[in-house]
């Protein structure tokens, strides 16, 4: 099942930052999503990185971006262990006043199609800096310390967007290529009735093949994709829609209200309107 990170955090402040941490493959998450965006920076070590529906190659000097509410794990090399540092952050301390138009920067948390950037050897003391002044200002905690973190976010993400390049040579695809076109027709046609018979019957393998590789490659089973692709959709479409909490479940593929109800609170442990309440724009 692919898992919902809780993320403990002050309410009055919803950011968090991990400094410098190594993990073995053994500790890393499953597939899992959040309601926070998330900035990595790999200090060193490499391995590789699943973030909506393709897998990239990361190696030291790599800012991976993950926006909120993507389905992603990730896989360090065992020999070459991946120290970074991560942030995660509620997309509204990016908001903006009304007299300033919204940062172009900010595209890369909309995208689904860049998420690793790399930085070049003369930049990367610019980013380090960045990241320690953030990690002083939660230490330290003087006044206005909150204020400090939010304009330094800002700046690490504006010298992302002017400073890196978006990775396309990291791009590792699946050593499965039926999987690879199947998974993009599922994110393409999430919402109608797709099921394994019909998905292994156009990948031209078995239903049990097209299960155990599926299972094997994402880390969760078909249905379980498919419904996270859902969730992720209206939970978008609550955040910045007027539509009602039926039209929108049905647009997802949900035939069921009851059925709808039931799963969405399985995965977000809220219901629709109290998710509308706290997160619209």
């Amino acid at each position: 099942m692919i898992v919902r990170k809780k993320i403990p955090s002050d309410v009055n402040f919803p950011f968090i930052l991990i400094d410098q941490d190594t993990k073995k493959p053994e500790q890393e998450l499953p597939s899992h999503l959040h309601d926070w965006h998330e900035l990595i920076y790999i200090h060193k070590g490499k391995g590789e990185f699943y973030i909506h529906n393709r897998s990239f190659k990361v190696m030291s000097g790599d800012f991976v971006i993950i926006p909120q509410n993507t389905v992603h794990f990730s896989n360090p090399d065992a020999t070459e262990l991946i120290t970074s540092t991560i942030i995660y952050f509620d997309p509204h301390l990016l908001e903006y006043p009304q007299c300033i138009d919204k940062p172009t920067c900010l595209n890369m948390l909309n995208n689904q199609v860049d998420f690793i950037y790399t930085i070049s050897p003369e930049q990367a003391l610019t980013f380090e800096h960045i990241l320690h002044q953030i990690k002083e200002e939660m230490t330290l905690k003087k006044i206005d310390y909150k204020m400090a973190i939010t304009l330094l976010l800002h700046m690490l993400l504006l010298s992302i967007y002017r400073h890196t390049i978006p990775t396309k040579g990291h791009v590792d695809t699946s050593p499965v290529p039926w999987l690879n076109e199947s998974i993009n027709h599922i994110s393409s046609h999430f919402q109608s009735s797709l099921s394994l018979t019909f998905l292994a019957k156009q990948a031209s393998v078995s239903p049990p093949h097209y299960s155990r590789e599926f299972k094997r490659q994402m880390g969760v089973n078909v249905k379980e994709f498919i419904i996270t692709k859902r969730i992720s959709y209206v939970k978008k479409e609550l955040r910045e829609s007027h539509d009602t909490v039926e039209t929108i479940a049905k647009k997802a593929g949900f035939q069921s209200m009851p059925y709808f109800f039931r799963t969405f609170n399985k995965y977000t442990g809220t219901t629709p309107n109290s998710f509308r309440k706290r997160t619209s724009l």
